[in-house]
């Protein structure tokens, strides 16, 4: 559906636009632009098309922020990858987190949350949680944890941990969950090339994808009840 290419050349903002629909995603920042407020709309022909999400972002990048009326609903997967981005602010639109949207964003210190999305919590600036159903109150799953922690406890809350959540974290050598953990399912390549030590997979998890623990070669103990 997103069948053509268009580019702002003022904000040096490219998108690709879905004529049917009138919508549009943000595709790339070829500008030196270290902080972006992505706009409501993007113009062309004459014609506004509402920009409801973000495919690929820039290199330079260090903030990303929304207008207040964003429509952005969806980050798709490494929609920020190999940029600089430290700060991300969630817009209250926001509702989906395609897999793989976190990988590359090796800088990230911060995320601020509209106080009008209910859909993601940051919790104690460490890690951000969401729902694995849109429609329930439960913040059941690890979107993504900072990259400053050498260990660190899976709230027992927890059901999923998603893709890539701790990949590469070579500082990390200690998981930590408790065995009255509600945790189901680890996601793909969630603690690929870490540093960690040993694993408790408590007793509901039903689910681990291919790659979750690859390339882990501290990994010498793992406890299945």
């Amino acid at each position: 559906l997103l069948s053509e290419t268009i580019t702002n050349s003022r904000e040096g903002l490219t998108f690709k636009i879905d004529e049917t629909n009138k919508t549009a995603s943000l595709f790339n920042v070829k500008k030196n632009i270290k902080e972006l407020i992505v706009p409501r709309t993007v113009e062309y022909n004459s014609t506004e098309y509402l920009i409801t999400s973000i495919i690929k972002t820039g290199l330079y990048l260090e903030t990303i922020k929304f207008s207040e009326d964003s429509a952005v609903k969806t980050f798709y997967g490494k929609a920020f990858s190999s940029s600089k981005i430290e700060e991300i602010h969630f817009p209250a639109s926001l509702k989906e987190l395609k897999e793989g949207w976190y990988y590359g964003l090796d800088y990230l210190k911060k995320i601020i949350i509209s106080p009008s999305n209910d859909q993601f919590k940051f919790i104690d600036n460490k890690y951000l949680i969401g729902k694995s159903d849109s429609n329930n109150t439960e913040f059941d799953t690890l979107l993504y944890v900072r990259r400053n922690n050498n260990e660190f406890s899976i709230p027992s809350n927890i059901k999923i941990i998603s893709s890539y959540v701790f990949i590469y974290r070579r500082n990390l050598t200690k998981i930590e969950i408790p065995t009255n953990s509600n945790l189901q399912t680890i996601e793909s390549d969630a603690f690929s090339s870490s540093n960690i030590e040993s694993i408790f997979i408590p007793s509901k998890v039903t689910k681990i994808c291919e790659y979750a623990f690859s390339f882990c070669r501290n990994l010498t103990k793992v406890e299945i009840p």
